[in-house]
Parts: C-alpha cells; sequence; structure tokens
C-alpha cells in the first residue's frame, strides 16, 4: 500500500462508489473552499494501483497564517479495516506535519446510533462503539454528543426516511395518518411548484430569512446557496411553492354550486324521512366550510398577489440520496399545506431518480420537544421515518498545546454568544 495525492476525477469516483457517501463528500461541494480560498488536498491510498481509502483535507485558517485540517465527512474507507486507518492517518498525521497544522479534524458520515421517530434507540440497531474505540485509538479526541445544530459543525442528527424498494402507494400508506391526509389535501388545491433559476433564489431566501427571524435560527447567506446551486448543477434544486387563488376561488364556488344544487334536490324529499334530514344537516355543514374558505379567499385576493409563496426549499441529490439542506414557510398559510406539497413531490422525484434514501436534514432532537420546535417535529414524525445520530467530531491534536488555546478560544467565543437557537433554516 501506498499513500499519495489523487486527482479530482479519482477521489469522485471513489466518493460514488464509497457506501455512506453525502453531498458535502463530492468535489463540487468542496468546490466551496476553494472559491473561499482554502487550499484542498485530496489524498489516498492504493493497493496494487486500486484507491482503497481517500479523504479530502481542507485547510482552515485559524488566525493569520494558522491553520487545520478537516476531513470533511471523515476518511473515506472502512473504519473497521484497523490496519488500513492506521495506515491510513498515519499518513495524513505526517501529512498534517508538514503543513504545520495545529490539528486534524474529521466528522465520519456514520451512523452512531439509529431511532425511531420518538429517539428510541432502534433494537435491531445497535450503538455503534467500535468506530469511537478505533480513532480514540489512534489518539482522536471526541467532542461529544451535542444535540444542539452548531454553525461550527456539520449536522449530527437526521430525519430520514428509507426509499428502498418504496413505491409512492407504500411510502405513502407508511406515513401517520395525518401527515398522509394533509398531503390529501394538498392535492386537492391549485398548488404550483416552481423550480427557481440562480437569478430566482432571492424568492427562495427570501423565506428561508422570514423562518429564522420567527424561530431566531442563525444560517447560510443567500450567496452560500447561490454558489451550492452553480457547483452541483442539475442536482441541486430550489423550489417556490405558490397557491393560484384565482383557481382556488373558482375551484371553490363550483364545489359550492354543487352542495347547493344537492341540497335543493334533497328538500324535495318527504320532510318525515329521517336520512334525508340527517344528510341535509351534513352537506349544510360542509357548505358552510366551504363557503367560509371561500370568503378568506377573496379577503386574501384583496390583499396580495394571484399566486401566494407558501413555503421554499433547497435540495441536493447526490449519490444514494436526496437531502433538504434548508427550507421555510409562511405559517400564516399552513391551511394549504405547501410544505407537504414539496416534500411529496420531491419524494417523488426522489423515488423516480433511485434515491435510497430521502433526508430531512439536520435537527436539533429534545425530549422533552421544545415549544419553539413542537410544530416542526410533529410534521417530520408524521412522515414515519427515523432518527439517524452520527458520532460527531474528533479531533487529532498534532500540536496539543496550541490545539488547546483553540478549543480554549472556541468555548469563550460561544460563551459570549448571545443567546439563541442555530439551525437550517
Amino acid at each position: 500500500m501506498h499513500f499519495t495525492e489523487i486527482t479530482p476525477e479519482e477521489y469522485q469516483q471513489f466518493v460514488l462508489n464509497y457506501p455512506n457517501n453525502t453531498f458535502l463528500q463530492s468535489v463540487n461541494a468542496l468546490q466551496l473552499h476553494r472559491q473561499r480560498f482554502n487550499p484542498v488536498y485530496l489524498v489516498g491510498v492504493k493497493k496494487q494501483e486500486t484507491l482503497v481509502a481517500a479523504a479530502a483535507l481542507v485547510q482552515l485558517r485559524i488566525l493569520g497564517s494558522r491553520h487545520y485540517l478537516y476531513a470533511q465527512r471523515g476518511y473515506l474507507l472502512a473504519y473497521r479495516d484497523f490496519a488500513l486507518l492506521r495506515f491510513f492517518h498515519q499518513n495524513v498525521l505526517a501529512f498534517a506535519k508538514a503543513q504545520g497544522a495545529w490539528f486534524i479534524k474529521i466528522d465520519p458520515y456514520l451512523p452512531y446510533c439509529e431511532r425511531d421517530s420518538n429517539l428510541n434507540p432502534l433494537p435491531n440497531s445497535p450503538v455503534q462503539t467500535q468506530l469511537l474505540h478505533a480513532l480514540s485509538d489512534l489518539g482522536f479526541e471526541h467532542q461529544g454528543f451535542p444535540r444542539q445544530v452548531s454553525s461550527s459543525s456539520q449536522a449530527r442528527w437526521m430525519f430520514v426516511l428509507n426509499l428502498q424498494g418504496q413505491t409512492p402507494s407504500s411510502l405513502l400508506a407508511g406515513m401517520q395518518p395525518l401527515a398522509r391526509r394533509c398531503i390529501q389535501n394538498a392535492l386537492q388545491l391549485p398548488i404550483r411548484i416552481k423550480a427557481l433559476t440562480l437569478e430566482e433564489l432571492p424568492l427562495f431566501y427570501q423565506i428561508v430569512q422570514h423562518t429564522r427571524q420567527a424561530q431566531r435560527l442563525d444560517g447560510r447567506s443567500l450567496a452560500y446557496y447561490q454558489q451550492l446551486y452553480k457547483n452541483f448543477g442539475a442536482n441541486a434544486k430550489a423550489l417556490l411553492v405558490q397557491l393560484d387563488l384565482p383557481a382556488h376561488i373558482y375551484s371553490l364556488q363550483k364545489q359550492i354550486a354543487k352542495q347547493e344544487n344537492i341540497l335543493y334536490e334533497l328538500s324535495r324529499c318527504n320532510p318525515g324521512q329521517l336520512e334525508p334530514h340527517l344528510q341535509r344537516e351534513q352537506l349544510n355543514q360542509q357548505l358552510q366550510a366551504l363557503q367560509g374558505m371561500h370568503r378568506q379567499a377573496l379577503a386574501l385576493l384583496r390583499t396580495h398577489a394571484a399566486y401566494i409563496p407558501l413555503c421554499a426549499g433547497f435540495y441536493i441529490a447526490f449519490g444514494n440520496e436526496m437531502v433538504y439542506l434548508a427550507g421555510g414557510c409562511y405559517e400564516e398559510f399552513s391551511s394549504f399545506y405547501g410544505p407537504y406539497a414539496m416534500h411529496w413531490h420531491m419524494l417523488n422525484q426522489a423515488i423516480g431518480q433511485g434515491c435510497l434514501q430521502y433526508n430531512f436534514y439536520g435537527i436539533s432532537p429534545h425530549l422533552p420537544p421544545q415549544p419553539s420546535n413542537c410544530g416542526a417535529w410533529d410534521f417530520l414524525q408524521g412522515f414515519g421515518g427515523r432518527v439517524v445520530e452520527l458520532a460527531g467530531d474528533f479531533i487529532y491534536p498534532v500540536c496539543p498545546l496550541r490545539t488547546q488555546l483553540y478549543q480554549w478560544g472556541k468555548w469563550l467565543k460561544n460563551k459570549k454568544r448571545p443567546a439563541g437557537l442555530t439551525g437550517k433554516a
């Protein structure tokens, strides 16, 4: 075996063949670092000219010329092969020393514990402590098991749906009744799902910003999503979900007319008959509900444009998964089921593209759920997926004293930070 730098083509092909791949390991995502003038080194181990391990080492500045190396989403290898892991890490360590790095940081994209939607560990998915032991034996220091989404780390908790062997019908049948009903209701509405161009991304970002302000979230800049959109090309998609208000009003008018006609026919029946009487009561209630929705729609038309924005989302398809990277919605229009329409649309696309997993990405799980995220958590649970907890961050101190100084400074910075939440919106 020998350690060597590899070409972007070799690295990308290896990532695509790696079982636990993610878009953050791709050359497309790494291009973001290069665009920020952070050097990226692609390294690997070859055995008889076959690549058996790889990593993208990003040189990130601490202060001035001081820096560390970050293997974005970990080393790409079989972690159970400890001989290979040790050989690879020893060579990465020598590389880091030659580059003058203070430490090496990795965050493997491997499940540590898989849980049901209530956060209970799945019985057939034991906690993967071997990874922690293997990295600890090499000298890595585990950075703990935080539940919050942090701006300084990648997502550690994710909510995912397994799409392997699924059809849209089977997927819908596996959801909770409320989510299934909301999707069916959304399909009855004149909702338009628009794929945004690069120039239209501010429409997506406006909704994301609204959600952040309402929930006191931190997040990425518009420039970040614009660059991702460019780097991933056809594999990145930004959606804007809108309600066609005139069409909605017309549909309600037709339903009201139909109900009124049925009621008229029933009124001609014998008043003493019990069954038509009960049916009239039920139809009257339905008619009143339709008339209320019609009045609401007319009021909206007086104050809003013909197409009302309901929500927006940013997606990346890479390898075996479709990732919902960011999004937001207008709570005042939640009765139109925009988020359900958007995710159902993308779930169908993910199945059509052969994705094995639909990833809602970063979540902040709490038991009991906090009031600030109860609604979002209930929304996710309705889809019937599972929670995947990753092992988190590991740091190898190339220069122990300097690493300690960095961690102490980071702790002080976080302590002084104003109270609030961080999230993916």
